[in-house]
């Protein structure tokens, strides 16, 4: 009788300690809602080291698709059009910001015209549900094509957004294409058409402007080196972007702002090198990758078209909205500077055969040129 009740008093403890781990959770530190981490970070299988436990960011640093894309930070792309969702949204959001007072909503600060005023007419709002992002787009006025508002007026209201409406866009993993690969790094080009921002806060002429100071500077506004997107890329959209683990992924890189990096036999706009995290390409870049090193400048590349996001029309983006086989393409802006003319930047064009062949001049002030960002990382 001793040894029966010894012999269940093992299997009740051996019973207790199973229950115990099977309801204690695999990982403690994930309190991420739904088991998904809410911190802007892209879903996915790394291929790399995950890290783990003491509350250490466990977002995976980038998923490898296949050998010529990768999955790396995240950005708002498509709409919302769920009901359920779109209204759990907007209770969160509370009430409408205003330029009195934003509420719980950012503004995006964007010039509204030709007197260089950033004016408060458009904010975003990031939020979390179910353990995914979305952001929020609310304005009061549309955003100008170009600065001066003579650039084709503003493309909001060509697309069907309404004033005084809120537009929500989820966070999605960002695509990459593989341009090159050595010593165990990477150089990536985003897949599509992400944003859009002017190569610089200026009008179009040829002088930048300070709103530090409000005057203007001493160099020109397609200067690279100086320019509003450079800053835009290393700072609004890095912090969007990636996580704090994911940025660890991210190398500092010398860029080429030389006479060679514009393809150009004399080019009097090239300004200083630069050292960045992100940056736009250049036309020997563009060369190099797509047109395997010769720049011809009636040459087509379909791999350089490039499709734009819903956010991205929120924000005004120039994009093709009446031919069927070019639908949803975007231009995209360069850092390279016009060689004719000082206050413009060499642009893609969206069905690659514009005026000049895929590439063509825009005014720095343009609002409506695409973002394509490029990037290197450690693998």
């Amino acid at each position: 009788m001793r040894k029966i009740k010894i012999v269940i008093s093992i299997v009740l403890i051996m019973v207790f300690a199973v229950g115990f781990v099977a309801c204690t959770p695999a990982n403690p530190d994930n309190n991420g809602a739904g088991g998904d981490d809410t911190d802007n970070s892209n879903p996915g299988t790394d291929d790399g080291e995950t890290g783990s436990g003491n509350g250490e960011d466990l977002t995976p640093y980038y998923t490898r698709v296949d050998d010529d894309t990768i999955l790396f930070g995240s950005y708002p792309q498509s709409e919302v059009t769920d009901e359920s969702i779109l209204s759990r949204l907007n209770t969160l959001a509370g009430e409408l910001p205003s330029k009195e007072n934003p509420k719980q909503w950012t503004s995006y600060g964007y010039l509204q015209d030709i007197t260089y005023i950033k004016s408060d007419y458009m904010w975003f709002i990031d939020l979390a549900v179910d353990g995914e992002m979305y952001r929020g787009v609310y304005f009061v006025e549309y955003r100008p094509r170009d600065i001066n508002k003579n650039g084709g007026g503003n493309l909001q209201e060509n697309y069907g957004f309404e004033l005084n409406s809120v537009y929500w866009y989820k966070y999605e993993p960002i695509s990459w294409t593989i341009l090159e690969e050595k010593d165990g790094k990477a150089m990536l080009l985003c897949d599509i058409i992400l944003d859009c921002q002017q190569f610089n806060f200026s009008y179009t002429g040829s002088v930048a402007f300070d709103f530090e100071n409000m005057n203007f500077k001493d160099y020109i506004v397609n200067n690279y080196a100086e320019s509003t997107v450079k800053s835009w890329l290393n700072e609004t959209f890095y912090l969007t972007a990636f996580t704090t683990r994911q940025q660890s992924k991210i190398d500092t890189v010398l860029v080429d702002n030389s006479l060679e990096s514009t393809c150009y036999e004399t080019n009097e706009n090239i300004c200083e090198n630069t050292e960045d995290k992100i940056f736009l390409l250049s036309v020997r870049e563009i060369a190099k990758y797509f047109f395997d090193g010769d720049h011809l400048t009636f040459m087509k590349s379909d791999a350089l078209m490039r499709k734009v996001t819903k956010y991205a029309y929120s924000q005004g983006v120039y994009a093709c909205t009446w031919m069927e086989s070019y639908m949803d393409y975007g231009t995209w802006m360069l850092r390279t500077p016009d060689n004719e003319i000082n206050y413009g930047v060499i642009t893609v064009e969206f069905d690659n055969v514009g005026d000049e062949g895929w590439y063509r001049g825009y005014s720095a002030g343009m609002i409506s040129n695409g973002i394509v960002p490029a990037l290197w990382i450690s693998l």
